[in-house]
């Protein structure tokens, strides 16, 4: 009997300890509003140093619909999402970014990301952590879309 109770105070013990824990950057996805997928079939992705007025370019991802795995571009209705699921690619805060759509030789200025970072707290046995970081700032072409332009974290272009 002691050896029950013994357990049973161990293990409720253990059960209201908390952690906490340090939520990870937000996945950052794009909306083309009212454009038609051939327009979008190859999007250039442009990696800047941040507040240097699109200087230094540090990386280019071109993004090709239906190529890779880790990209996927979604119609629905009148708007196309394109998902990243490799965050280490995808749009975060930090540096300033360029979206270049060669079918229509457009170019979106990204910059200004701002994000509050967030904790969470979790039971000992908890093993499934979905929190994200909270994207509070965001502009395009030099002008702050948020919190109308950005909502699931979808970042809305037209």
């Amino acid at each position: 009997m002691k050896t029950i109770i013994f357990i049973l105070l161990i293990s409720s013990t253990l059960s209201a300890c908390k952690k906490t824990i340090s939520c990870p950057d937000p996945n950052i996805s794009i909306g083309f509003i009212s454009e038609p997928l051939q327009n979008i079939d190859t999007i250039i992705l442009r990696k800047f140093v941040a507040n240097n007025n699109y200087q230094t370019l540090i990386d280019t991802l071109g993004i090709y619909n239906n190529i890779s795995g880790n990209i996927n571009i979604y119609p629905n209705s009148d708007t196309l999402t394109v998902s990243m699921f490799n965050l280490q690619q995808g749009i975060k805060q930090g540096f300033d970014w360029q979206i270049f759509i060669p079918a229509t030789s457009r170019t979106y200025n990204i910059s200004d990301i701002e994000k509050k970072e967030i904790e969470q707290e979790y039971g000992t046995f908890e093993t499934d952590f979905f929190c994200r970081d909270e994207i509070t700032k965001i502009s395009i072409n030099n002008q702050n879309v948020i919190p109308n332009s950005y909502r699931f974290n979808v970042l809305f272009l037209r």
